[in-house]
């Protein structure tokens, strides 16, 4: 069954994605925040791009934990 995603496959997707949406999001929201900068909606802005790049931060890090997880209990190969 190649056609199939396993668990840790869908994991890697929706982290990911997350990682897709928060840098996009943070990124914008930064460019906004900067461009109103002293205005009402920049601090919001700013509020937003905070959390977007939380976001964006722990789904990296999940992620990284994932795959070194993974990697410390993959078989070893025989030479």
């Amino acid at each position: 069954m190649a056609g199939r995603i396993g668990i840790h496959g869908k994991a890697h997707l929706v982290l990911a994605g997350l990682m897709a949406l928060g840098l996009g999001v943070a990124l914008i929201g930064g460019i906004v925040a900067i461009v109103r900068f002293g205005k009402p909606d920049g601090a919001s802005a700013t509020m937003v791009a905070e959390a977007f790049a939380w976001l964006f931060a722990l789904a990296f890090l999940a992620s990284f934990g994932l795959v070194l997880k993974e990697t410390l209990n993959a078989p070893k190969a025989e030479h």
